[in-house]
C-alpha cells in the first residue's frame, strides 16, 4: 500500500517572503512537516514539492532530498492544491510505476500538529473506507 505525504513549499509567497523556510527551534517549517510525517510511520513516501533550488539546498543539508523541482506551471499564485496534488501524484506514479492508495497534504505553515494528529486522521479514513467496503 502506497501512502504518500505531499508537502507543498512554493518559494514565491507574496505575503511573507520565504515563509516555508522560516525556523522554529532551528528547524524550517518544511523540515517540521517532514519529520512529523516520518515519525507518524504512516507514509511509505514523503514528497516535498518545491520550485526553489534554494529550498532544495537547505533541505539537503538536513538530509531531506528532493528528486526534482516542481514545474513552474504548478508554482503560480493561482495554482490550486488540487492541481498540485494531481501533478505530484501523476509524477510519483509514473516515476515509481505504482499507484498511490492514500495521500495527505501537509502544509508547512501548519506546524502545530504532531504525529498523533496524522495517525488519528489516517485511522479515521481507514475506518470510513472499511465501513464503505462492507456495505
Amino acid at each position: 500500500m502506497i501512502n504518500l505525504a505531499i508537502i507543498p513549499a512554493r518559494s514565491g509567497s507574496r505575503g511573507l517572503k520565504n515563509k516555508n523556510i522560516k525556523t522554529i527551534n532551528n528547524k524550517t517549517l518544511i523540515e517540521i512537516a517532514y519529520r512529523i510525517a516520518e515519525k507518524s510511520g504512516i507514509f511509505s513516501h514523503i514528497v516535498v514539492s518545491t520550485d526553489s533550488s534554494k529550498y532544495k539546498k537547505i533541505l539537503e543539508k538536513k538530509k531531506i532530498f528532493i528528486d526534482s523541482l516542481r514545474s513552474k506551471n504548478f508554482a503560480k499564485d493561482d495554482t490550486s492544491d488540487l492541481e498540485l496534488l494531481t501533478y505530484e501524484i501523476k509524477k510519483f506514479e509514473k516515476n515509481n510505476k505504482t499507484k498511490v492508495n492514500y495521500i495527505a497534504l501537509l502544509q508547512p505553515t501548519s506546524p502545530i500538529r504532531d504525529k498523533w494528529d496524522l495517525i488519528k486522521c489516517f485511522k479515521l479514513k481507514c475506518m470510513i473506507v472499511l465501513k464503505l467496503n462492507t456495505l
